[in-house]
Order: structure tokens, then sequence, then C-alpha cells
């Protein structure tokens, strides 16, 4: 996996569940892009990076606005997360069989 942790989704969930303000989105979206470049293009997979920039940008001006009381953006982004790793392992099944 290009030298890629293989917990590459692992660390971006982490980094989701702990980052505060200043929010690191152009730093996450760099590692999901890293970690699903070694998987096909896919219709899906494109969708699901594009919905999980966007529930960044909103967990982004959430945090920067009122900071991370109790709110579901942090947790709309890590479902957004495992949706995105689903595919990916889905993906990677397929060529496993």
């Amino acid at each position: 996996m290009a030298g890629l942790p293989d917990d590459s989704f692992a660390d971006i969930a982490r980094l989701i569940e702990s980052a505060g303000t200043p929010f690191p989105t152009s730093h996450i979206r760099r590692m999901v892009l890293r970690a699903t470049s070694v998987y096909e293009a896919t219709e899906e997979i494109a969708h699901l990076i594009e919905r999980l920039n966007f529930s960044l940008d909103i967990l982004e001006i959430v945090l920067a606005e009122i900071g991370d009381g109790p709110n579901f953006n942090r947790l709309n982004a890590l479902d957004d997360l495992r949706k995105l790793e689903a595919a990916c392992d889905r993906q990677r099944q397929s060529f496993i069989r």
C-alpha cells in the first residue's frame, strides 16, 4: 500500500475524533486521498469522498463557531469515513475473489 500503515482509516478516525480548533480539514483530506489512492476511483468511492469532505467542512465551521460541545457533526464525519472504508473494503474483497 505504498508505504501507508494498514490502519490509515483508523488514523483518520482518531484525528477526526480528537482534533480541535483550528480543525485540520486539509490535512485530513490529504490523508483520505492517500488512503484511497490504492483503490479504483469508482463512482461510489468518489461520492463518499465528496460526502466526507462536506462533513469535514461543516465540522470545521461548527468547531470554529461554537466549539466542541454536544454536537453530531463529528459523528457524521466519522460515519461518512466508515462508509468510505467499507466501500474500499468491498472493492479489496472483490479483487481477492
